[in-house]
């Protein structure tokens, strides 16, 4: 396992979904903490990031919100996601 910067693979998972957020009219927020290193497996973490994030999305079918916040407030760090909207 490699030392990885999760803020950015969530970055790039997330663009990946912007398309189709936009057209189910859904705002992706993101609050990451930028300067968290974790051991993780860079190619598993997207695999995860991609689950979650096509879940939510279709949870949420339109006119929503899906904030996902990564900080290291406590060891360990921290992942969360809240869907606000139809379907949430």
């Amino acid at each position: 396992m490699e030392m990885a910067a999760p803020a950015k693979l969530v970055q790039d998972v997330a663009a990946a979904f912007e398309e189709t957020a936009r057209k189910q009219e859904t705002q992706l927020v993101l609050n990451l903490d930028e300067s968290l290193q974790i051991p993780v497996d860079p190619e598993q973490f997207r695999v995860v990031m991609s689950c979650l994030i096509r879940n939510c999305l279709e949870a949420l079918k339109r006119a929503g919100t899906l904030q996902i916040q990564l900080s290291e407030d406590e060891s360990p760090a921290g992942l969360g996601f809240c869907a606000i909207g139809p379907g949430a």
